[in-house]
């Protein structure tokens, strides 16, 4: 057996070789899942899986969660998968997810899965929570005491970045959250790290931003997405799925607007962005879903969020996104309710891209959908990979609150896609 170290630098080499303010809204992060309580008040707990999905993929809330060894357990779980299919027989699996400590200490950590101790096994950190810290939290820099979060990540390797610091990427949703529970969507943006090797350095500067009280939302970004058109309705963007297609990125958001009805529930829609130029600039690409969507399948609240893009196979073919719709699981509790499948074509809308649709309902085509067996559960936020050198590792993870503990897990499906 070789020491991690050497596992890791293989990998590395191989891989080189190769590349609203805080309203009701329904978000998957971590932080998010124990304060999901401000919902429409008729909704009701939704059928899964929706009408018309061709595959069920139903995961026991008993599975054994994915563990991580040589890497303590954060105190309340981990959650917010982002798998990567390496290519490498060795490690053929690159993951990042959330390291819950607290509402108010999440950062995100990496791990690879080596087939030669049969285990996922700890990198490192991508980040980490800056913790009671003084922050700008209003107009004019008005500062006010709080921790920066890094959540909902979204991994990457671009080989054909001129830089090598910037070979590895990673996405997430950076925020501020004050009084140990008070999450402030708003006053953040999402963040790109960058480094020349999975253990680092990882180097993390604000990417994209959008109009809101805090500095922290607008300071520095590559593109404010609220000067976007298509966008200016968006109040935050979360959840970002990246991938690399044909060399340029494709970055696909959860985009939060007011709701239609004064107490009503918030819309949440999924968008796109590209880059061709690795990350330094940024164009829209369409929308991939509307909240609409949500209630056209069956759901009762009118949001689709936490957007994870994936190839059809291991061997690539046709581009497949996963999406969660939410539900009230429980009175006084909604969240998260699993995740749909549906595949992305690049004929829509002024070239844009767009999903499968019914051509006569004109509703998105699910090609599958991945459900707790525990339909009263939080679960969704799903990451999706496949590799040839250890198929049922991967598959479709869904992340789950486990209520008994109060926990957060990530429950593998050892369904592969589609």
């Amino acid at each position: 057996m070789r020491p991690i170290a050497a596992l890791v630098l293989v990998l590395v080499l191989a891989l080189l070789a190769a590349a609203t303010p805080t309203t009701a809204l329904q978000l998957s992060s971590a932080a998010a899942a124990r304060r999901a309580s401000l919902s429409n008040a008729a909704a009701t707990i939704t059928p899964a899986p929706p009408p018309g999905a061709l595959n069920v993929t139903t995961v026991p809330v008993t599975s054994p969660a994915l563990t991580v060894a040589q890497a303590p357990p954060p105190p309340r779980g981990i959650f917010d998968p982002s798998l990567l299919a390496t290519g490498n027989a060795t490690l053929p699996y690159i993951l990042t997810y959330s390291a819950v400590t607290a509402t108010d200490n999440i950062s995100t950590l990496i791990a690879l899965y080596s087939t030669e101790v049969d285990a996922w096994v700890g990198v490192g950190a991508v980040n980490a929570a800056e913790v009671g810290v003084p922050l700008p939290c209003g107009p004019g820099g008005a500062m006010c005491m709080g921790s920066f979060i890094h959540e909902v990540s979204s991994f990457v390797i671009d080989p054909a970045d001129a830089d090598p610091a910037r070979v590895f990427k990673v996405f997430t949703h950076s925020y501020v959250v004050t009084n140990g529970t008070t999450l402030h969507y708003d006053w953040g943006h999402i963040r790109l790290w960058t480094a020349p090797s999975l253990t680092g350095p990882w180097v993390g500067a604000p990417l994209l931003g959008w109009a809101s009280p805090s500095p922290l939302s607008t300071a520095g970004v590559a593109l404010n997405l609220t000067s976007v058109s298509e966008l200016a309705d968006c109040l935050i963007f979360t959840e970002p799925g990246a991938i690399l297609l044909g060399g340029a990125l494709l970055l696909a958001l959860g985009c939060v607007s007011a709701p239609p009805e004064p107490g009503g529930a918030g819309l949440i829609r999924v968008v796109s962005l590209t880059s061709a130029d690795h990350g330094a600039s940024w164009g829209y690409a369409g929308a991939l879903l509307e909240g609409a969507d949500a209630l056209a399948l069956g759901y009762s609240l009118p949001q689709l969020n936490a957007a994870a893009l994936f190839a059809a196979t291991p061997a690539g073919g046709e581009l497949l996104l996963s999406v969660t719709p939410a539900a009230q699981l429980a009175p006084g509790f909604s969240g998260y309710c699993g995740c749909l499948v549906m595949r992305v074509l690049g004929d829509g809308p002024g070239g844009g891209l767009r999903v499968a649709r019914n051509t006569t309902t004109g509703v998105p085509i699910v090609e599958r959908a991945v459900v707790s067996s525990d339909e009263a559960a939080f679960s969704g936020a799903c990451a999706a990979a496949a590799s040839v050198y250890a198929p049922a590792v991967g598959g479709f993870l869904l992340p789950t609150l486990l209520e008994t503990a109060w926990e957060f897990a990530i429950l593998p499906s050892w369904q592969t896609p589609p």
